[in-house]
């Protein structure tokens, strides 16, 4: 063999083969039924425009999208084709079509940026967030103290006897100091309270040993109890 004919045999060019577009498949298939777009509009209550613009591909010119693939459908079971033979064309081509700009140039779209949480976290959303955490805070805190201040059990203070003693006497004289509001019960005898929170009561003694018992408290209160014991010789 020739070398020249050897080349030409070896570079002799092939017919890509490429898939039909949808209004191609649709206009071959009406042409071969010997179906007029007048009479295709008639039988399917369809402009003829509209099946025009589906034969040639611009689907920009119909009246929705809702519509194009309605009237592909409707079109499509007229012609004879499977329910989503066409659809499944259309779908292709109109992602074909929403990348295009009216240029004519394809859109390059940026891969989709990994978002930093950072970046989701609305800073006027964390500085209320934080303003009602604050304040519900400082409202627990201030129940909490308060709560506290009402069960905590009252100063009291024994001035005499400030400890236990032994006398020959027959009585002793109790003097304290508490809060004023406190109620103060020795040997559960009720204890009148100054102004100042000083209290004095005097105690009946027998022989032997005399225990005493000092009790403060406020209302819904813990009680501050404190014990002394006299000696009578």
């Amino acid at each position: 063999m020739d070398i020249r004919n050897f080349i030409m045999v070896s570079f002799r060019s092939k017919k890509i083969q490429t898939e039909s577009s949808l209004g191609e498949k649709i206009e071959a298939k009406r042409k071969s039924q010997y179906i007029t777009l007048e009479k295709a509009a008639q039988v399917l209550k369809i402009s003829k425009d509209y099946l025009g613009y589906l034969e040639i591909g611009e689907y920009e010119k119909l009246p929705g999208e809702v519509y194009a693939k309605n009237f592909i459908r409707a079109y499509g079971a007229y012609l004879g084709f499977e329910p989503e033979e066409l659809m499944q064309i259309y779908k292709r081509e109109r992602t074909v079509h929403k990348n295009i700009d009216s240029s004519g140039k394809f859109i390059m779209k940026e891969p989709a940026k990994i978002i930093s949480k950072l970046h989701m976290i609305s800073l006027p959303k964390i500085l209320k967030n934080s303003l009602i955490f604050s304040v519900v805070l400082v409202c627990l805190l201030y129940i909490g103290f308060k709560v506290e201040a009402i069960i905590t059990p009252p100063e009291l203070e024994i001035l005499y006897p400030s400890v236990d003693i032994l006398t020959k006497d027959k009585f002793v004289t109790i003097q304290g100091r508490t809060l004023n509001g406190t109620h103060v019960i020795i040997n559960d005898q009720d204890v009148l309270i100054e102004e100042d929170g000083k209290f004095s009561q005097k105690i009946n003694l027998r022989d032997g040993i005399n225990e005493i018992i000092i009790t403060a408290k406020k209302d819904h209160s813990k009680d501050n109890t404190v014990t002394r014991r006299v000696v009578v010789q």
